[in-house]
Parts: C-alpha cells; structure tokens; sequence
C-alpha cells in the first residue's frame, strides 16, 4: 500500500470496466488512471479496452517510474509495451496521463 498508496487513496473506480488483465481506477483531479495489472501479458503488450489511445499523454510504471511506449491498436485504444516481466509478482500498476 505505501508504494501503490497514490493508485488506492484519492483515486476511485474508473468508468472504463474491469479487464481481463487486471482493475483500474482514476484520480480525475490528477488527470491520472491507473492501471492494476494482475495478469502480465506473456506478448508483452497490454491493450486498454474503454478509452482513446490518442487522449493518453503518457505511461509510466508507478514505483519504478520507468516510461513505457503507448501506440494506438485496434479501434484506436491504447496498447502499452511492457518490459518482459511483472515488476511486481501481485499487481504491477501502471500510470496514464491524460491529456
């Protein structure tokens, strides 16, 4: 919770579903959604059902702050390239800015 605290307190359920890979939530006064990935895709490409690749400004990994690249997949949603493995073995979460 202290790592991922900014993800939970603050934030609220996200109007974009539940995904297969995981849950999301947003922090509408931080222009933020996060992603809590439970399950890392083996391809390592993450694809956000529910919202516009082109409204992203930019991902990052929460703890490690890494920068991950967004590209517009199927009907112009957001898929993320991940790094080969989970940083976290539980719940990864990742960082959408929106602009």
């Amino acid at each position: 919770m202290a790592l991922n605290g900014e993800a939970i307190y603050g934030a609220s359920g996200s109007t974009i579903g539940r995904p297969d890979w995981g849950r999301v939530t947003q922090n509408t006064v931080k222009n933020t959604i996060y992603l809590h990935v439970f399950e890392w895709p083996a391809d390592g490409k993450l694809s956000v059902p529910g919202l516009d690749a082109a409204k992203v400004a930019s991902a990052k990994l929460l703890v490690a702050g890494e920068t991950l690249q967004i590209s517009a997949g199927t009907e112009g949603m957001p898929v993320i390239t991940l790094p080969k493995s989970a940083p976290d073995t539980i719940s990864t979460t990742i960082v959408l800015t929106m602009k």
